[in-house]
């Protein structure tokens, strides 16, 4: 509801962007809603790991379909970051989300994942 009220706002032109929906259970079952989401201006932010690594909640190939999915559904609205807390025990590792991705939606894909869609958000397009 929260979501939905907040794009409502006509005094918010903020873009939202809703981090780490890989690790809520029931990604996958709800991702038809996410792409609906999308589809009214939500942008999403994918961790790197989501790629490569299994979640404790869903196997590794249904999380890797389903963010591909949701990101070939709305390129210009979708993020990949490296979840980097700490440069020693959890370093900026974007690079171990390339071959998936890269593979999946192409290397053009790749740099609008990385350089482009952020510079925009940033407004520095």
């Amino acid at each position: 509801d929260f979501l939905f009220q907040a794009q409502l706002a006509e005094d918010s032109p903020q873009i939202i962007v809703v981090a780490h929906p890989e690790r809520q259970p029931g990604f996958v079952e709800h991702a038809s809603q996410l792409a609906a989401l999308l589809d009214r201006g939500l942008h999403l932010q994918f961790n790197a790991t989501a790629f490569v690594q299994p979640f404790w909640h869903l196997g590794q190939s249904q999380v890797t379909r389903t963010a591909l999915s949701l990101m070939a559904h709305a390129p210009d609205q979708v993020y990949l970051a490296s979840d980097a807390h700490d440069p020693v025990m959890r370093p900026c590792r974007l690079s171990i989300a390339h071959k998936p991705i890269a593979h999946a939606l192409g290397e053009d894909f790749w740099k609008k994942l990385t350089r482009d869609n952020p510079k925009q958000l940033l407004g520095n397009s």
